[in-house]
C-alpha cells in the first residue's frame, strides 16, 4: 500500500495554492505504544464510548478506513467525510474537509519508559489565503474537541496499562493493529505475560451475602479472577469483573435483562452462573472456567483455578451486539 504522510500532503497542497496553520497537542500516560495504536484504530468504541461523534464506516480495509462522521461542535452537528490510514511505524494520518477548510491530522506515539507512552497529534488547518482568519477559531474548536475525546479515550489506555502492570498482555501486541481486526469483539485477546498465581480461596458468610440485595459484592480485583455478585429476581448472579475481549472493567456497568454490556465495545456478557436465593444446604459445587463456587448452609466459598486464558469464548456463553 502506498501512502502519503501529512507533510507530503501539505507539500502538494501548498503548491496548489493552500496555506496551512499547524499546532501540536501532546498526551503522556501509563500505557504501551500498542495501546495507543489499538485505540486509534479501534472502530467499535467510537459510537459506544464517545458522546460528540458518531461514525458510519463506508469502507474498511486492513490499514485504511473511510467513513462519514457526524461531529458535534458547539451543539451543531457537522457531517464530515474522513479518511484514516496507517501511514508508517507508530503513525496514523487522517484528513477531512468542511466548508472551504481542510484538516490534515497526524498522530504519532513513542515509548518513554516502561509502560509509559507519549502521543503527539499534529493538526494542519488548510485553506486559501483569504480564509486564514478562520484558522485560530478552528484551532480553539479542535483543542476543545481533543480534550473531550481524550477524556473518554485515555481511561481505556490507562486501564490496559493497569492490566499490564498486573502481568497481563494482549494477543494483538506486536505488529500494527488493523482496522478490521478490531471488529472481532468475541475474540478473547487477554493473555498472561508472567506466571500469575490465583488468589487464595475466599468465603462469604450468610450475613455478608444478605447485603447483596442492596449492593453488589466485588471479589479480589478486576482481573480474570474477579467476580461481581448481584441479586436479581431471587437469584444470585455471578458476573466477571473484566471483559476478556480487551480488558474493560465491568464493575460499574448496569445490569439489564440479567446481563452487562461492555462499556468499550458493547459486547453483552451473561452471568457465569446463577444460584437460587436462598440455596439448599446440600447444593452441589458449580465449576466455572476460572472458579469453583461452593454453596452450603453457611454461605458461599469461592476457589480460584489456575486455568490458562482461553483464545476464544464459547459463543453460547456470550452474545455480540454491534452495529456499524
Amino acid at each position: 500500500m502506498i501512502t502519503k504522510s501529512k507533510d507530503e500532503l501539505i507539500g502538494k497542497l501548498t503548491a496548489a495554492g493552500f496555506v496551512f496553520s499547524q499546532f501540536r497537542l501532546v498526551n503522556e500516560g501509563d500505557y504501551e505504544t500498542y495501546d495507543a495504536d489499538w485505540n486509534y484504530k479501534d472502530i467499535p468504541h467510537l459510537n459506544i464510548l464517545h458522546k460528540l461523534v458518531n461514525g458510519f464506516p463506508t469502507s474498511i480495509e486492513e490499514h485504511v478506513i473511510t467513513s462519514v462522521n457526524l461531529q458535534k461542535v458547539m451543539g451543531v452537528v457537522l457531517p464530515m467525510v474522513v479518511v484514516n490510514y496507517h501511514s508508517g511505524k507508530n503513525r496514523q494520518t487522517y484528513y477531512t474537509s468542511f466548508l472551504s477548510l481542510l484538516l490534515i491530522v497526524e498522530t504519532t506515539w513513542e515509548s518513554i519508559g516502561e509502560i509509559r507512552t507519549r502521543v503527539v497529534t499534529t493538526y494542519a488547518i488548510g485553506s486559501k489565503w483569504y480564509m486564514k482568519l478562520l484558522h485560530p477559531i478552528v484551532r480553539r474548536l479542535i483543542t476543545r474537541n481533543y480534550e473531550n475525546l481524550m477524556s473518554e479515550d485515555i481511561p481505556m489506555r490507562s486501564r490496559r496499562g493497569e492490566l499490564r502492570k498486573w502481568g497481563y498482555g494482549f494477543r494483538t501486541d506486536g505488529p500494527p493493529h488493523t482496522f478490521i481486526s478490531t471488529l472481532h469483539i468475541l475474540d478473547e485477546n487477554m493473555v498472561t505475560k508472567v506466571d500469575l498465581q490465583p488468589p487464595p480461596p475466599i468465603r462469604l458468610g450468610l450475613e455478608e451475602l444478605a447485603k447483596v440485595a442492596q449492593e453488589d459484592i466485588l471479589t479480589t480485583r478486576s482481573d480474570h479472577w474477579g467476580l461481581r455478585l448481584s441479586a436479581r429476581d431471587g437469584q444470585l448472579l455471578v458476573f466477571p469483573r473484566l471483559c476478556p475481549h480487551e480488558g474493560a472493567c465491568l464493575d460499574r456497568q448496569e445490569i439489564s435483562t440479567n446481563s452487562v454490556r461492555c462499556p468499550w465495545h458493547g459486547r453483552v456478557l451473561r452471568p457465569l452462573a446463577s444460584l437460587p436465593l436462598p440455596w439448599p444446604a446440600d447444593s452441589d459445587p458449580v465449576d466455572l472456567r476460572y472458579h469453583r463456587l461452593i454453596p452450603d448452609g453457611n454461605g458461599l466459598g469461592i476457589e480460584f483455578k489456575d486455568t490458562p486464558l482461553a483464545a476464544r469464548i464459547d459463543p453460547n456463553e456470550q452474545a455480540a451486539d454491534i452495529d456499524l
